[in-house]
This record gives C-alpha cells, structure tokens and sequence, in this order.
C-alpha cells in the first residue's frame, strides 16, 4: 500500500468512525392499558413492558395512569447526555410487570402478568386483570373493637 493510499485509507477510518449513527428507533404505536383489581380500574402505579426478544436496543417502554386509570405507554431512550422520550410502544410481543405506588422501602411488590401481550402496527388497547392479592402479600387484618366488661 502507497502513503497515498494508507492516508486515504486513514481519512476513511475517521471519518467513518465519528459518523456511527445512533441505532434507529423503530416505530412506535399507541398503546392505552386499562388495569382491573377486585373490580376496580387501578389509579395508581406503573407498567413495565420488556421485549420477550430480549433485544432492549437502549430503551425502555412503561406506562403511567392518567386521572381515568388508563395507562399511556411511552419509550424512552438515554443517548449520551439526554433522554428522549415518545409516546407509543414498539410492535412486537412483550412481558408485563405491574408496580404499586411505594415509598421505596419496601421491594418485591411487583406483579409479573403470567401471558405475555402482542403489540400491532396499529392503536393498541388492553385491559389486564390484577390477582385480587399478590402474591406474598398478607391479607389484611380486620380490627375487630373489644369493649370491657365493666363498660358495657
């Protein structure tokens, strides 16, 4: 190889290697999720959506309610300094996690949903079914007043 062709070699290189683009977003589709307990559309907590492909590509899908208790699913992405973030979910199958509002103490309060959801390329709505407790959760104790006999 000439000198010529090694700077031109060289100058390719760098060129190519400061033009990487960042990996394209795939489209996104709307996606509303209505979630039921005990009866009850859940007001409350978020959703976490994640690829059965396993292929994250840098970003994260979840979904918070609105005042209704319909949860909006938006994606976001970090790319060096800043986040992104946009309304809408990726077509493919994906894993749902449910997680309660909490003061960060306590862990293990998520709730996996055993199916797995299909996304389409087009608007998507679900609703998903909340197990009346979940699982590990204590059932609550109910107070019962004891009044003394000398009150009675």
């Amino acid at each position: 190889m000439t000198p010529r062709h090694a700077t031109l070699v060289g100058l390719l290189f760098v060129f190519f290697s400061g033009c990487v683009a960042e990996p394209i977003t795939p489209p996104l589709y709307p996606l509303t999720v209505t979630v039921v307990q005990n009866g009850k559309t859940v007001k409350v907590g978020g959703l976490i959506f994640m690829p059965e492909s396993g292929d994250w590509g840098g970003r994260v899908v979840n979904a918070s309610p609105n005042s209704d208790g319909i949860f909006s699913a938006q994606t976001s992405r970090a790319t060096g300094t800043a986040t992104t973030i946009q309304p809408g979910i990726p077509a493919g199958r994906y894993k749902v996690a449910y997680h309660p509002v909490s003061d960060g103490q306590k862990v293990g309060l998520e709730y996996e949903f055993p199916d797995s959801i299909a996304i389409e390329e087009r608007d998507n709505t679900l609703w998903l079914l909340l197990p009346a407790r979940f699982p590990g959760e204590q059932p609550k104790q109910k107070v019962e007043e004891t009044i003394p006999a000398d009150d009675r």
